[in-house]
């Protein structure tokens, strides 16, 4: 995957509540990237816990105006990057 151009849409940072949550910040970023002429958008969600990051993202649709309704929604429900893949996939099933 070539990532032509990456922007961070949201960052949620959360405040470590002993044994309820971890300190985490978790942001949300769209990508694009080009592929034979057509302009294809995606999500990426970064989670940092301390000095370890985690990364993953995939490529969604042509339509940026709809990649970032998900981010937004992504963002607003603090869904996190171990869920986020299964949440998306939902949310086109209902979208289609």
């Amino acid at each position: 995957m070539f990532v032509v151009e990456k922007s961070n849409v949201y960052t949620k940072e959360f405040s470590n509540i002993s044994g309820i949550q971890e300190k985490k910040i978790i942001k949300y970023y769209i990508f694009e990237e080009i592929l034979e002429e057509i302009k294809y958008y995606g999500i990426i969600v970064s989670e940092i816990y301390g000095d370890k990051r985690f990364d993953d993202g995939f490529f969604i649709s042509q339509y940026r105006c709809k990649v970032l309704d998900i981010l937004k929604f992504l963002y607003e429900n603090s869904i996190g990057i171990f869920e986020f893949k299964d949440i998306v996939e939902d949310l086109l099933c209902v979208q289609n």
